[in-house]
């Protein structure tokens, strides 16, 4: 009996033994698998990885006087310049793949300061930098010779800001202006008094006197000319007509001068430090004036009644439109709407109209001509170019835009007239866009106490 419980625990034994055998191979394979499965995780990831590729980037430059008297206006159209590159390379950037990763807009700027200065930049941001375009923010005089300078290496120059007229006279190919000649500015300005001022002085258009005085820099003098010449083809009188140097430290004899001609309204083209001078002098020496029309520069910047102390209320001056967004078409409303939030985030302020100005000529450029050319190719920016046709209300300053196919001037930019009204820049002209109703006469100079 024992003899068979002994065989019997042997085999039971054996059994277990060849039983048990498979299943810890199973464990060991199915433990081999589960490594290989990970180590396969790992390789795919790594690959993943390698085959991420760094977004390309266009290089474009944004010149403008970053130093020096005219810093103001330069840094609010490159806060313009820099908020349109913004936002579109948040939406991917131009050039876009069918993934929707395109190039993204990167920014090298240049400091304009006066003129040599904006040949080297310019000349750096080519030759060194190799930019694709220049983008300007600069004054009117920079922007004769950096037109050339762009003209001669083939590079593509957009002109947000600088007005004079002989900026697209030249003949140049490369260059495209967004913005409103200073010719428009003159005569839009003399128009305004003729149709708005006049009037409500209860003055008959043939006995108004208007004086116009400007800086004499490229320009004033744009703008001064054009202005003289309105009024000189208009029913009104020019009883006055004075042009001066923009960093002088003593305007008495114009004011004085005005003070004789007693005019019923004043169309004037000033910088900051002039322009402040001006208005602290006409207040001491008592020129009365029914009406101050200014036409951009320091009257159309926030400095304007910093610098007055509060008391620039009440002057109007011409600029391109800084539109409430209700007005505009639903695709402009957007574009206003996203530009004015950023900029509110980024500087806790309302943005200026430098900076709107900077801004759409900036974006048009990024979306309406550089992207649709498909690269960096010149030859495709004209061809995009020639097709640019935005209608009235789709750009945050309301006008339209299409380029003369010979001077690629903008066709179809037009300003407004604004007035200082509790230290808001409002629009009271032309109607369409207005505002608010314009406040005629100027309050003395007792009432205008901040």
């Amino acid at each position: 009996m024992k003899k068979f419980a002994k065989i019997f625990l042997c085999i039971f034994l054996l059994v277990l033994v060849v039983a048990c055998t498979p299943a810890a191979e199973t464990e060991e394979v199915e433990e081999v698998q589960e490594t290989e499965e990970v180590v396969e995780e790992e390789e795919e990831a790594e690959e993943e990885e390698e085959v991420v590729v760094e977004q390309q980037e266009v290089l474009i430059g944004a010149l403008a006087p970053q130093t020096g008297g005219s810093a103001f206006i330069g840094t609010e159209l490159i806060k313009g310049i820099e908020i349109a590159a913004e936002i579109v390379n948040e939406a991917g950037g131009v050039w876009k793949n069918d993934e929707g990763v395109g190039t993204k807009i990167t920014l090298v700027k240049g400091d304009a300061s006066d003129n040599q200065a904006a040949i080297s930049e310019a000349q750096r941001l080519i030759q060194q930098e190799h930019v694709v375009a220049i983008i300007d923010g600069h004054l009117s005089g920079n922007a004769l010779v950096v037109s050339k300078v762009c003209e001669e290496n083939d590079t593509i120059y957009i002109a947000t800001v600088s007005i004079m007229d002989p900026i697209t006279q030249q003949g140049y190919q490369n260059l495209y202006r967004v913005t409103v000649l200073a010719s428009t500015f003159g005569k839009d300005a003399v128009q305004f008094v003729q149709e708005e001022v006049a009037p409500a002085l209860g003055i008959a258009v043939e006995d108004m006197k208007v004086a116009v005085i400007h800086e004499d820099s490229g320009y004033g003098s744009s703008v001064g000319a054009a202005a003289k010449q309105a009024v000189e083809d208009s029913p009104m009188q020019l009883v006055h007509y004075a042009s001066f140097k923009s960093d002088t430290n003593d305007l008495t004899g114009l004011i004085m001068k005005l003070k004789e001609v007693e005019p019923d309204a004043i169309v004037a083209t000033q910088y900051a430090h002039d322009g402040l001078l001006f208005w602290e002098q006409a207040e001491s020496l008592g020129l009365e004036i029914p009406a101050m029309v200014g036409t951009g520069a320091i009257h159309s910047m926030y400095d304007w009644i910093e610098g007055t102390g509060g008391k620039g209320n009440y002057v109007f001056s011409y600029e391109l439109g800084n539109i409430d967004p209700t007005k505009l078409s639903e695709k402009g409303e957007a574009l206003s709407i996203d530009f004015r939030t950023r900029y509110q985030e980024k500087y806790d302020t309302e943005p200026s109209s430098m900076s709107i100005i900077g801004f759409q000529g900036a974006y048009t450029f990024y979306t309406e001509m550089l992207d649709p050319a498909g690269s960096a190719d010149n030859a495709a920016i004209h061809e995009a170019a020639a097709k640019v046709d935005i209608p009235e209300g789709d750009t945050i300053y309301g006008f339209g835009i299409k380029f003369d196919p010979d001077t690629h001037q903008n066709v179809l930019s037009q300003g407004c007239i604004h007035q200082w009204l509790d230290g808001k820049f409002v629009i009271v002209w032309p109607r369409k866009w207005a505002d608010a109703e314009p406040v005629i006469p100027l309050p003395s100079w007792e009432e205008m106490q901040p």
